[in-house]
């Protein structure tokens, strides 16, 4: 009697490609497992590749023709010079808008005297838009020229334009130019002045003549107030409680002394 053999069965094709895959995968994990460095090779250049394309891709888009800056504004300039703004920014027309460094434009402009804060925005296709922010004059003098001053003690030429109506600073030498620290305890005095309206309205005058002291002119009849050289903010606030409840006193005072804190001395005229 002749032995059977048992019917053979043909495997499917889904079955035979994940054993093949199987066997690929172990056959790669052998290798790796015996050259270790062969996957950090390729590990590495497909890392490097990949760098590479997405660094060209945005290299490309950075510099299409379409994203060039063509147009710089500038706006908030009313002393300082807008020329002076472009030559601060150093903003090339033609250069990738999206590659500006707005930090450096912002330091850069920042720099022009008589600039107090800068804004830099980028807006599509190709417009840079600069916002500056000057500083904000408290009195006027005069040297060579005509002068703004701030209550930093930062002064700027007036630049021809109307002499606004802010109280004269006077006293000052013209050699050497009065830099921005020795004026700053006027600048901030004037600042208050300008915070209170029967201050802002009466002094007309404030005189660095006296080197131990500040010297308000109250008008209309041009009383002195004496001050202290460093004047705190409570002494002007006394000054203006003062004029708002006793207005004939700037009729009747030929001299007011406020250099001691919590008091003020009034002198009359012979007259009053």
């Amino acid at each position: 009697m002749a032995e059977e053999t048992p019917p053979t069965t043909s495997e499917s094709g889904t079955g035979l490609r994940q054993r093949v895959w199987a066997g690929l995968v172990t056959h790669k994990t052998r290798v790796f497992s015996r050259w270790p460095w062969i996957a950090r090779l390729v590990a590495f250049v497909a890392y490097v590749a990949t760098g590479a394309a997405l660094w060209g891709t945005g290299y490309g888009i950075i510099r299409l023709p379409w994203l060039a800056i063509d147009d710089v504004v500038v706006v908030g300039t009313d002393q300082v010079d807008v020329r002076a703004i472009y030559d601060a920014a150093g903003i090339r027309r033609g250069s990738p808008l999206l590659a500006l460094d707005v930090n450096a434009v912002t330091a850069g402009v920042k720099s022009v005297p008589w600039v107090r804060d800068v804004r830099v925005s980028r807006h599509l296709p190709g417009r840079v838009r600069v916002e500056v922010v000057e500083r904000a004059p408290v009195a006027v003098f005069q040297l060579d020229r005509c002068y703004l001053m701030d209550e930093e003690g930062f002064v700027t030429p007036l630049n021809g334009r109307t002499v606004p109506d802010l109280p004269i600073v006077t006293g000052l030498k013209a050699i050497p130019f009065p830099q921005w620290e020795s004026l700053e305890p006027a600048g901030r005095a004037l600042a208050v002045v300008a915070e209170f309206p029967v201050l802002r309205n009466t002094v007309s005058e404030l005189s660095l003549a006296d080197s131990t002291r500040m010297v308000l002119i109250l008008s209309p009849r041009g009383t002195p107030v004496s001050l202290p050289r460093l004047t705190g903010r409570d002494r002007l606030v006394m000054l203006a409680s003062v004029i708002a409840y006793e207005p004939d006193l700037l009729m009747t005072a030929s001299h007011l002394d406020a250099r001691f804190l919590g008091h003020l001395a009034v002198t009359s005229s012979p007259s009053s």
